[in-house]
């Protein structure tokens, strides 16, 4: 039964690409077999798929896909949907550049592929290209299969990943105290420098404004003093006219209140212009480039004032770093202690069930047709993982020797510890050819791996073997009809068909449908 909480791609849309014009599928949960003679453009139909993902470029000018994937969180990407269950869709356009949306939202080919990381993984005979058989895999199955078994060994693996994370930090900053006390005497000398150069100046808020105020009006002093004291000379005769309103009967007492608002206004700014005649040019105008420099070095007044505190509290904290070094010192040992006793646990624990493990991945390596691989267990650094790394033994071969069929049905076997132990993966897995150059029996060895894997996730594998499609539970050809590539999901007489083609039945082509037949009742 599928898990609904996992990814589902439900129908992909394709426009003009090398191969083909016109592509409209809709896909169905578990496996779906991708078939048709060679050069139909079987590839090119999953590179149009890979490209909706930013995992290829795109090779058509516009590429849709619809994907259901709850676990998604798009709403940091400002997409919202009101069911977590509610498709979404992936547009790529492709003109003169390539666009990305995602229902509709632009996004960038990078913060596409962020968002959408580890939603599909790829497995081809390119193996080189996605080597994922790596030490951190392996070892988090060994340890997943210890979970399974023994419910105590869980807490440790997370007691040393919270301390030795905490020991990193510390390390960091016992290295950062050390490298300060090293250049001590130099950095003791520079904060001190521009502490002195900072009091020296008695920063306070506004002062800067309050200068280019007073700057301004000691620029126009003379023009502006004129100009008040011939106001002011005026408004000495106002009583004349308000006398005159008077006596014909009209009130002046608003006019009253403005003008000795007006002669309030006028001698306060002729008390500041005197208060300017007192002032020394020079020394504001030295002041001001003063001020200036200090804004130009850190933004604002604020920010020097905030700089000044900064410089303070670090002289301070530079006369106390042989006391933090020591605290720094004995807390990390005293945690490097604690995560040597928890990495010697988890070590107990790996080494008591590594056999049964092996045990496992000896049995689905017997069920690919492989020769029984063996893990390992070596001392490695000390990590949040442990102080030990799983190294894969091959009997006689090295991992790199493999053929490249041998390394995809061992990468199968490790997906299907992976679904077991892990349940990490909710994504979708697209194998291109991972059955040819195989035999018959490492084909069918191969289909019954994937069907397995496919209760899981859903599947898209390219085949030009006829296990996989008589496994999968949807079957889609890729054909060609007047010189046009075209794709279509078969029904069930159209999958006999196909399945008798793949057999290679021209001659005896009653025989090969017999086949395909029997082939798909096994497994109703």
């Amino acid at each position: 039964m599928r898990d609904f909480n996992n990814a589902q791609i439900t129908r992909l849309k394709v426009r003009q690409n090398a191969v083909f014009e016109k592509l409209d599928l809709e896909f169905k949960d578990g496996l779906s077999a991708i078939s048709g003679a060679s050069g139909v453009g079987k590839s090119v139909l999953i590179a149009s798929l890979l490209g909706a993902f930013g995992l290829k470029e795109s090779n058509a000018s516009n590429i849709e896909v619809e994907l259901i994937a709850p676990f998604l969180d798009t709403e940091e990407y400002g997409i919202f949907r009101e069911d977590e269950h509610e498709p979404l869709v992936i547009s790529v356009i492709k003109k003169e550049k390539t666009r990305y949306f995602l229902n509709q939202t632009s996004l960038s080919k990078n913060t596409l592929k962020a968002l959408l990381k580890g939603l599909i993984k790829r497995l081809s005979n390119d193996r080189f290209s996605q080597n994922e058989l790596n030490d951190t895999l392996i070892l988090s199955l060994l340890d997943g299969y210890i979970q399974n078994k023994n419910k105590a060994f869980s807490p440790l693996l997370g007691a040393l990943e919270e301390k030795f994370i905490r020991l990193e930090k510390l390390e960091k900053e016992r290295r950062s105290l050390e490298d300060k006390k090293r250049f001590q005497k130099d950095l003791e000398e520079r904060l001190n420098f521009e502490k002195m150069k900072l009091e020296r100046l008695d920063l306070k808020e506004d002062e800067y404004e309050r200068l280019l105020e007073q700057k301004k009006l000691l620029s126009s002093k003379e023009k502006l003093n004129d100009k008040i004291a011939l106001a002011l000379e005026v408004l000495e005769n106002t009583h004349k006219i308000t006398h005159a309103l008077e006596s014909v009967g009209h009130s002046t007492e608003f006019l009253k209140s403005a003008l000795l608002e007006a002669s309030a206004l006028l001698e306060k700014e002729q008390a500041k212009l005197e208060e300017c005649e007192r002032l020394d040019i020079e020394k504001v105008l030295e002041r001001l480039g003063a001020l200036s420099g200090i804004i130009k070095d850190y933004g604002s007044i604020t920010h020097a004032k905030e700089r000044l505190g900064h410089v303070k509290n670090e002289l301070h904290n530079l006369k106390e770093i042989d006391n933090h070094c020591e605290t720094y010192h004995k807390e990390t040992e005293q945690l490097k202690t604690e995560c040597l006793k928890l990495c010697e646990e988890i070590s107990g624990f790996r080494k008591e069930y590594l056999a049964g493990f092996n045990a496992l991945l000896s049995a689905k390596a017997k069920d690919l047709l492989l020769k029984s691989p063996s893990l390992v267990l070596e001392e490695a650094p000390m990590s949040e993982k442990g102080a030990q790394k799983l190294v894969l033994n091959l009997q006689n071969s090295q991992l790199e020797t493999l053929s490249s069929g041998e390394y995809s049905r061992l990468r199968l076997a490790f997906m299907l510890l992976e679904m077991e132990f892990l349940k990490d993966f909710k994504g979708v897995l697209v194998l291109d050819e991972m059955d040819s150059n195989l035999s018959g029996e490492e084909s069918l060895a191969v289909s019954k791996a994937l069907e397995t894997l496919s209760s899981h996730s859903q599947i898209f594998a390219i085949s030009h073997q006829v296990h996989i499609p008589a496994l999968a539970k949807n079957h889609i050809l890729v054909f060609k009809e007047n010189h046009k590539s075209l794709a279509k999901t078969l029904n069930n007489e159209e999958r006999v068909l196909e399945i008798a083609r793949m057999i290679g039945g021209s001659e005896n082509i009653e025989s090969a449908i017999s086949f395909a037949k029997e082939k798909l009742k096994a497994q109703e």
